[in-house]
């Protein structure tokens, strides 16, 4: 089955939130028959956290959604990335 998370936390900055999500991650990967996507909605500018994301789990910021989808980041919200979450399949 395949999972997508869209995280509105900005994975950049280490808060109650954002480790809050780290850990989300590393219970999903733990899940047979998961293939989990984490969609960052802002640009991946630190990695301490996304370092921390298992190998399993796929992880695209923001940049990369904009240069697959062209949608600005600003546009990112769960209507707008369902119907493009295709242009990775």
């Amino acid at each position: 089955m395949k999972v997508a998370i869209l995280a509105e936390q900005n994975f950049n900055l280490i808060d109650g939130s954002t480790i809050w999500l780290l850990n989300v991650c590393k219970l999903m990967a733990r899940l047979p028959g998961l293939e989990v996507t984490v969609l960052l909605r802002y640009p991946l500018t630190d990695r301490i956290l996304a370092d921390e994301v298992p190998a399993s789990l796929r992880l695209i910021d923001a940049t990369e959604i904009a240069r697959v989808t062209g949608l600005h980041p600003a546009v990112l919200e769960p209507a707008t990335l369902v119907r493009s979450l295709r242009d990775w399949e």
